[in-house]
């Protein structure tokens, strides 16, 4: 599993060598199946990197306030070495990532605490989202966990989500934008926010208009993207690889699906001989979070 997403000798041999390497293997193998992204699988091996260091889950089980302090040993740690700058954050995402894996393995004891009066409705939420909508675990899990921090924020709602106002809503995102949260993520938090106000309106939980009142920070289509190279110079890398070695045919290749398809690195990686048809001239790309294959046509370019 972590030759799949690392190339780097050392980086590599530092998550095999790490400890309970199988055990976090089967995890981001589990991750695989429910249909979460490259990227995303790097940053969920390196956090359980870190966790791993904290839990010796052959011998024992664990609860949440184990989880809560190894995170704060760690988080205490990074910030004597002056290594991050939003302990919350960090904190936050250590004991998601802890609870998760150590959940998986059956090593975290179940909580007896009382459940929140709106957890049936997050629950009910997800269930659409997952039966209905068909969207990935990743998006779900996104949704939720953003209508559960604004719930958990929210006096009100914690008495009745009906008694909810747009105005309570709109005061969240603006915390959350003095409390340094991007444009970017603010306008995710504002679509997943909609979502759950579209549904939530719906099912008669809360006045109608909130969804259609939020609104986020306007994020433009290539906005922050890198300047590319121009195709004189794309001609001039994949020329590099003219030679007849099998190095040099896989490396042609991979830099045609990347200047040609505008594949991404994890797409290219993922493809395999029964992803080309042949026959029909056709290259079949996974869109995972869409759970189905993109056809492309096979394109025969002259880069002279």
């Amino acid at each position: 599993m972590f030759e799949t997403l690392y190339s780097y000798p050392q980086v590599l041999r530092r998550h095999r060598e790490g400890p309970w390497a199988e055990e976090r293997e089967r995890f981001l193998a589990h991750c695989v199946e429910q249909g979460f992204a490259c990227a995303t699988l790097r940053e969920i091996a390196a956090e359980l990197l870190v966790v791993a260091r904290y839990f010796r889950v052959g011998e024992a089980r664990f609860s949440t306030q184990d989880v809560e302090a190894a995170a704060d040993h760690w988080v205490r740690f990074q910030r004597r070495r002056k290594r991050i700058h939003d302990c919350r954050w960090s904190r936050q995402r250590f004991i998601s990532t802890a609870s998760s894996w150590l959940r998986f393995l059956d090593r975290l004891e179940r909580s007896h605490q009382k459940a929140r009066p709106f957890t049936h409705l997050i629950d009910e939420f997800s269930a659409f989202m997952r039966d209905e909508r068909g969207l990935s675990a990743r998006t779900i899990a996104g949704r939720c966990w953003q209508a559960r921090h604004l719930l958990d924020s929210l006096e009100t709602a914690k008495r009745s989500l009906a008694r909810l106002s747009l105005k309570e809503v709109d005061g969240y995102l603006a915390m959350k934008a003095d409390h340094g949260w991007g444009r970017v993520s603010m306008a995710s938090a504002a679509s997943a926010l909609r979502s759950f106000f579209k549904y939530a309106e719906m099912r008669r939980w809360c006045p109608a208009g909130i969804a259609a009142g939020i609104e986020g920070p306007r994020v433009f289509r290539e906005e922050g993207l890198p300047r590319g190279l121009d195709w004189q110079r794309v001609r001039q890398l994949i020329a590099s690889t003219s030679g007849c070695s099998a190095r040099d045919i896989r490396d042609r290749a991979i830099l045609m699906l990347f200047a040609i398809y505008g594949l991404r690195r994890g797409e290219v990686s993922q493809l395999r001989l029964e992803d080309v048809d042949w026959e029909h001239e056709i290259l079949r790309i996974p869109r995972p979070k869409q759970r189905r294959m993109q056809d492309y046509p096979l394109i025969s370019v002259v880069l002279a």
